[in-house]
């Protein structure tokens, strides 16, 4: 898909973290508007979760528990 490509050019998926514009975008509509841009499931884990508990351990640590 392009959003997938142009988004890859700019970065590579380990550097890329899921946000939101919350509340002014319902958090819902980002999350699923992720499963639409042609990443593999892989992809999305890294960069729904992943790749922000890589770099904020103690947030990742409190979210496990």
């Amino acid at each position: 898909m392009l959003f997938r490509s142009a988004l890859k050019e700019v970065a590579p998926i380990s550097q890329i973290m899921f946000g939101t514009d919350s509340p002014f975008v319902p958090m819902r509509s980002t999350a699923e508007g992720m499963t639409r841009v042609g990443l593999s499931a892989a992809e999305q884990r890294a960069v729904g979760f992943e790749n922000a508990a890589r770099l904020l351990p103690r947030a990742k640590a409190r979210i496990q528990a």
